[in-house]
């Protein structure tokens, strides 16, 4: 326990030492742009920067991946030496937030998850899942996004309008299905866990307790390293990856701002399909068969590439805005 415990913290240490720089240099993303003005900027210069650390304990030796932009530029002398655990270099895109296809970015009705919906002034995300707040008594439905998307990145006042599909998909105040109801701060000068918001449903709008080609969430499950998941998005639609890292520490290019998470699901793509791209943020990170579908996490990042994605523990999403999620059977 105490070598796990020293590794934790020789992870947190490098975070600590990186992490900040990478906000100051990495160029955030401007405000309320469409995916297209987004994918070149990666490759903005040639200066190495750190933006992100993962902890791994799933191999004969822990590890810890240390992911560069441009590792050729990097001076391995700014790592430490262990012979207790393997620190490797892994070059990487810097992931960015994904509000941005068939009918998963068309208006629906009954509307399901897993498809294009949005604040009212942001392109589009992704819908997460429905839930309740703990300890109404009121029969009030509500559903799960990212802050960015459903809260417009703080700045959403409470009963805005949140679209399906997104404006990006010609949607507009008829294609309302809900309004914001509260979101958890996003801060852009320390350290987030989340990045997630809800809408108070409407009721008159038909809709169903529904992943689109996934199934009903029966559960909750606390991710593990090399656990295989799956999510529907409005962009990519189903895709599949691995769990690489449950302890991710990374800073994620956002709309007026970088800001650094702690603690996040590193998800990496399986097969050649991308896990995620533009438009996807806001997903549910699923595992199990599809009689047992239990989610895991609530995406909100990932490489321009496709190559990764960045998800929040859905049950730590949870116990910050306060909610549980409707599963199978309930009501």
């Amino acid at each position: 326990m105490r070598k796990y415990e020293e590794i934790i913290e020789l992870g947190d240490e490098l975070s600590q030492r990186f992490l900040p720089e990478a906000v100051e240099k990495i160029k955030p993303l401007p405000a309320h742009s469409i995916d297209d003005e987004v994918i070149a900027l990666d490759v903005e210069d040639d200066e190495p920067v750190i933006h992100a650390v993962s902890v791994r304990f799933s191999g004969k030796l822990p590890e810890i991946d240390v992911f560069v932009r441009n590792e050729r530029g990097l001076s391995r002398s700014l790592l430490p030496k262990s012979n207790n655990v393997i620190i490797k270099v892994i070059e990487a895109p810097i992931a960015q937030t994904q509000d941005c296809s068939s009918d998963r970015t068309s208006r629906q009705r009954p509307w399901i998850l897993g498809i294009s919906a949005g604040h009212k002034n942001v392109t589009s995300g992704t819908i997460g899942c429905l839930c309740r707040i703990k300890g109404n008594t009121d029969n009030d439905v509500y559903v799960l996004s990212n802050n960015h998307v459903f809260g417009d990145t703080n700045d959403a006042v409470t009963g805005d309008e949140i679209w399906q599909p997104g404006r990006i998909y010609n949607g507009d105040s008829n294609a309302t299905i809900a309004h914001f109801f509260k979101c958890y701060p996003l801060i852009f000068d320390g350290n987030n866990e989340v990045d997630a918001a809800v809408g108070k449903v409407d009721p008159s709008i038909p809709y169903k307790n529904h992943i689109c080609k996934i199934g009903t969430i029966t559960g909750i499950q606390a991710p593990e390293e090399d656990m295989e998941v799956r999510k529907h998005g409005a962009k990519t639609g189903l895709t599949r990856g691995i769990i690489e890292s449950v302890r991710a520490n990374a800073v994620v290019k956002m709309k007026g701002g970088n800001a650094s998470f702690r603690n996040q699901i590193r998800v990496r793509q399986s097969g050649r399909l991308p896990i995620s791209q533009g438009g996807d943020s806001g997903s549910v990170f699923v595992t199990g068969g599809s009689k047992n579908i239990r989610a895991v996490g609530l995406l909100f990042a990932g490489s321009t590439d496709g190559s990764y994605a960045l998800a929040n523990p859905l049950s730590r999403v949870c116990e910050q805005l306060d909610i549980e999620v409707i599963t199978k059977g309930k009501k």
